[in-house]
């Protein structure tokens, strides 16, 4: 201690060094992640303006990846990346009922679909859930080639079993250039401490499409931790986890009124 009367030195306080790689991911991370949010706040207190009732602005979520692709095919190796962005953007005084969605994952594809196959378009639009009803709805446009507009709504109940959780999905999607279509699916996801069990059935139909496409995929997994530690309140995926491992096998086919067969089977191992 220093003596009567002497002022103490203090240290000034610095930001921990950043001496690795994955060090300067994770400061970029952060500023990127902290920069977004920060027009996002400004952006909805604008539309807010003086009222008292004023909501406070919760944080919204982005994902950005980069998936790097190596395949191998008549004896020659093909090397490719492919790049992913969403963002749900929460803006509750520029719309109490409504919020923007940015994404590009269709929201039309095959739950099991490997994320490398999906295909990549830019989706921007509004959405919003009865929560009393299980009903998710959105309405926006969708820029590929060319833009067209899009709507969905989709019932998404969750019921329990014990460890066992039941998701039933029904969803209705409607694209200006394609038409119509329905993607129904049932997942059973069990618990065993930090391990998982997951079975999905899954067939779609569109205008676009010979008869019924389908899946079935089993899912076996472990998480060491998740990426927010909060309630989920969605099936889990990938994306949702920071440190885990899994193995994951999906049999695809198709049924039309001339035909019924297995277009192909895919084994997959997961680290995250």
């Amino acid at each position: 201690p220093a003596p009567e009367g002497v002022m103490k030195h203090r240290t000034p306080i610095k930001p921990p060094s950043v001496s690795s790689f994955t060090n300067h991911l994770d400061s970029l991370h952060e500023r990127t992640f902290l920069r977004f949010q920060r027009h996002i706040n400004t952006f909805d207190k604008f539309f807010a303006g003086d009222r008292p009732d004023k909501l406070e602005t919760p944080i919204s979520r982005f994902r950005v990846g980069t998936y790097l692709i190596a395949e191998e095919e008549d004896d020659d190796i093909s090397i490719r990346m492919k790049p992913e962005f969403e963002a749900d953007l929460k803006l509750p005084n520029l719309e109490r009922r409504w919020s923007l969605f940015i994404k590009s994952v269709r929201f039309d594809d095959l739950p099991g679909l490997d994320p490398t196959e999906r295909k990549r378009t830019l989706d921007l639009g509004l959405q919003h859930v009865f929560t009393k009803l299980n009903l998710h709805s959105s309405v926006g446009a969708r820029w590929h080639s060319e833009p067209v507009g899009i709507a969905k709504v989709e019932w998404r109940p969750n019921y329990s079993l014990g460890k066992l959780t039941i998701y039933p999905r029904q969803r209705f999607f409607y694209e200006t250039s394609d038409g119509f279509g329905d993607l129904t699916s049932v997942t059973l996801n069990r618990w065993y401490g930090k391990n998982f069990l997951r079975l999905v059935s899954a067939g779609k139909w569109t205008e676009q499409t010979t008869g019924v496409e389908w899946e079935q995929t089993i899912t076996l997994g472990h998480v060491n931790k998740f990426i927010d530690d909060g309630n989920h309140s969605d099936i889990i995926t990938e994306e949702d986890v920071a440190r885990g491992f899994g193995i994951r096998y999906s049999l695809f086919g198709h049924n039309s009124t001339e035909e019924r067969q297995i277009d192909r089977h895919r084994l997959t191992l997961i680290y995250r």
